[in-house]
């Protein structure tokens, strides 16, 4: 870890947590906007959740299982299993994009999923809608 990765800061997003069984995550992505999907149990249902990232910088989606994320850089700042979380004074974004963006990272039991963007919007789909199909038209809007 750099000097600098140690300012980074872990706060949650408020947006719903990821399901710890069976999250699904899918990425999309073109131009500047990125759009991610999960599954969410929420009030004894299971619910879509898409995030859309406006002005995004960078992404990557990296394999995970929970015994790794503990050796994530990140892991002794705050960032947990099933979460959704913002890097405050991200080093990432320090140094990849000039500072420019924020960095956001859904943690999953199989997948860590990072982006730096200038924002994000959620929204929650019924789990029988084609989701896909909802995803592509955010990257038109």
């Amino acid at each position: 870890m750099t000097e600098t990765a140690d300012q980074d800061r872990v706060v949650r997003l408020p947006v719903p947590e990821p399901d710890a069984e069976k999250p699904l995550p899918v990425v999309l992505a073109k131009g500047g906007t990125v759009v991610l999907s999960y599954m969410s149990f929420m009030v004894r249902w299971r619910k879509h959740i898409i995030v859309s990232f406006h002005v995004a910088f960078g992404h990557r989606l990296l394999p995970l299982d929970r015994g790794s994320l503990a050796a994530h850089p990140l892991a002794a700042r705050g960032l947990k299993p099933d979460g959704a979380f913002e890097v405050k004074n991200s080093s990432w974004a320090r140094e990849e994009f000039a500072g420019r963006g924020k960095h956001y990272v859904f943690t999953f039991s199989d997948a860590l999923f990072e982006c730096v963007a200038e924002g994000f919007g959620s929204e929650t789909i019924e789990e029988d809608d084609d989701v896909v199909r909802l995803m592509s038209r955010r990257l038109y809007k």
